[in-house]
């Protein structure tokens, strides 16, 4: 009314789809977005400071989709994936934390999605260990501390991807990473990852997000107004019938069963005693030393070669002693003195199928994570900032401190050899990373580098090695990756949830037979639900996908580890010893329900209470 100019933003043959019966009652603008809506098609908005692509002059077909006026906006719609690594240096923020991601999607517009379903936790536990001084498992630590999370970069519509993670106690979202795909090179719908240390100061989502499952914007609205700074609708309509494409009502009757397995768990033989093994470097001087108890062999003759399959995990854990440094007088790494230690853990998960275990440890994947030339091995400055299994064992090997009159040293390079294989100033690749794989079929091998010092700033290369023995070694062997189970004496519930093309999804509808019943004899089995739908229960018609829902009767637990009872004869009483931080989590009257004896896991179900503490 200003200018007396007429402006066509939007120019459709199809998209727009307007009815002159369903006139556009409600427009509002704010800022530069229009938004209208007329009860016939679902609210839109377009901006009014962009131009619109106009339908192809030749065909005439439309060159906008309805996401580019649409006011709702999809969330992406596949969880992110993840893969687990153990990163160099000590930091282990996640070590007894249940992590999980997500991400989100912010559009052209300004406006973000809701959140992507989070993952599972990225938790991989380590050996089962109690801890006779406390009787807690020092194995349920996590043994990685980095993960790399894989995203999906959305349509041409997505302008930038936050990508979040929650702890499982607790609702508050943290952003990891905001990512703009312009200024990142991002192509549309494709895949890209970034690495997750959890080492940052992370800004925090409003707590509102984890309820916010989809964008709840209606289906259709007559009414549109602006109110306190909000867009609002009224005389809207929302949600679905539950109607198949026959047009009859869906009928939810999917069946719900118990799967029980043996845990498909090994630990594997360590071959006794350690062997020795021969350094050899050819420098100025050359320098050569058989060390003792430099090399341990695990069996793996135990593994069956059909279970070698993509996902198996091999988990490899290692305790090295540092020996003192040649011909010198140094403390050894990190102030300690001889004979302290430094444990380091390798856990590997098959990319594919294999056919023997020496294929497997012999593989590009495998050696890509134990590391190599390239590594950084001849640059100790950046040793911490590698991922591999050698990057994680040189960075546990500080710098050692000088003693009496010997002069200040600092790393120059870590690497190994043998009288066949000769380590040079300049590391070959077969020589600058650890070694851990198979040597002969039926083994893994593990030899640590040898850390070569040199003086401070001194051009001679006056040169000190330090070598390591290993003093405690275990493997295991998981065919089926790591075991994921229901609880036994818990009853769970399972639902279902339909979603449609823009996220909204329906309630969890359940069937007659959804819940399921996990008995106390499957305590020491691998436990899972199968969800079996029949052939005759149809999906609602506008139905794009679904998912599974499960709810147990109970939630919060505590596991208590007791070794040490008598019995009372007088009141034939049994008194159990609880250390360290058992004794925290009991209280007089509280139900116990017994797990195992001394004679294993019990197959039945056995409460008692505690009368006195």
């Amino acid at each position: 009314t200003q200018t007396q100019q007429l402006t066509y933003h939007v120019i459709t043959t199809e998209l727009l789809n307007f009815n002159p019966t369903y006139l556009v009652n409600g427009v509002d603008k704010i800022d530069d977005l229009l938004f209208f809506t007329d009860d016939y098609n679902p609210p839109r908005k377009i901006n009014v400071t962009r131009g619109y692509e106009q339908p192809d002059p030749i065909t005439d077909v439309d060159q906008i989709v309805e996401l580019d006026i649409s006011v709702i906006k999809p969330q992406p719609m596949e969880a992110p994936s993840f893969i687990l690594s153990q990163a160099s240096g000590e930091e282990n923020y996640i070590q007894d934390s249940f992590i999980c991601f997500a991400y989100r999607y912010k559009y052209r517009d300004g406006e973000y999605s809701a959140l992507s379903q989070f993952t599972e936790p990225a938790f991989t536990p380590d050996i089962f260990n109690l801890d006779i001084s406390s009787n807690l498992n020092d194995g349920m630590l996590n043994v990685n501390n980095s993960a790399e999370i894989f995203f999906e970069t959305g349509s041409e519509n997505v302008t930038a991807i936050d990508v979040v993670f929650k702890s499982s106690s607790s609702n508050i979202i943290y952003v990891i990473e905001k990512l703009d795909k312009s200024d990142l090179g991002y192509q549309n719908n494709s895949t890209e990852s970034i690495i997750f240390r959890n080492g940052d100061i992370y800004t925090i989502l409003s707590e509102g997000e984890i309820l916010r499952l989809y964008d709840n914007v209606p289906r259709l609205a007559k009414a549109q107004t602006i109110m306190g700074g909000r867009l609002m609708y009224g005389n809207y309509l929302e949600g679905r019938d539950l109607i198949d494409e026959n047009g009859s009502k869906v009928f939810i009757d999917y069946d719900v069963s118990i799967v029980s397995e043996e845990a498909k768990f090994s630990e594997l033989n360590v071959q006794l005693p350690y062997s020795s093994y021969e350094y050899y470097f050819q420098g100025v001087p050359p320098f050569t030393s058989v060390i003792p108890e430099a090399m341990v062999h695990i069996d793996t003759t135990s593994i069956d070669p059909l279970l070698l399959k993509s996902g198996a995990i091999i988990s490899f854990k290692v305790t090295v002693d540092p020996y003192p440094i040649s011909g010198s007088d140094y403390i050894v790494p990190n102030g300690l003195i001889e004979g302290s230690s430094f444990v380091i853990q390798f856990t590997h998960t098959l990319d594919q199928n294999y056919t023997s275990v020496f294929d497997a440890l012999n593989s590009q994947a495998w050696k890509s994570q134990v590391g190599g030339l390239g590594n950084y091995q001849e640059n100790p400055s950046q040793w911490n900032q590698g991922s591999s299994f050698t990057d994680v064992f040189n960075s546990a090997t500080a710098t050692p401190t000088s003693q009496g009159q010997q002069p200040p040293i600092e790393p120059y390079r870590s690497g190994r050899g043998d009288s066949t294989i000769t380590c040079y100033e300049s590391d070959t690749p077969n020589t600058s990373s650890v070694y851990l794989g198979a040597d002969t079929p039926d083994r893994i091998t593990f030899i640590p580098n040898a850390i070569q010092y040199q003086e401070v700033n001194d051009t001679s290369k006056n040169q000190y090695y330090q070598y390591f023995k290993i003093t405690r070694a275990e493997a295991t062997f998981f065919s089926e990756g790591i075991s994921k189970s229901l609880h036994s004496n818990r009853d769970y519930q399972v639902g279902i949830v339909y979603q449609d093309k823009e996220g909204r999804q329906t309630t969890a509808l359940t069937s007659l037979n959804s819940t399921i019943h996990v008995p106390a004899q499957n305590s020491d089995s691998t436990n899972s639900a199968k969800v079996t739908i029949p052939q005759g229960m149809l999906p609602p018609s506008w139905a794009d996908r679904y998912k599974f829902v499960m709810k147990p009767s109970q939630s919060e637990y505590e596991t208590i580890f007791a070794t040490i009872f008598y019995v009372d004869e007088q009141s034939a009483d049994v008194w159990i010893k609880l250390e360290g931080e058992q004794k925290n989590k009991i209280s007089v009257g509280q139900e116990l329900i017994v797990k195992s004896d001394s004679n294993g896991a019990l197959d039945s179900l056995v409460t008692t209470t505690i009368l006195d503490l």
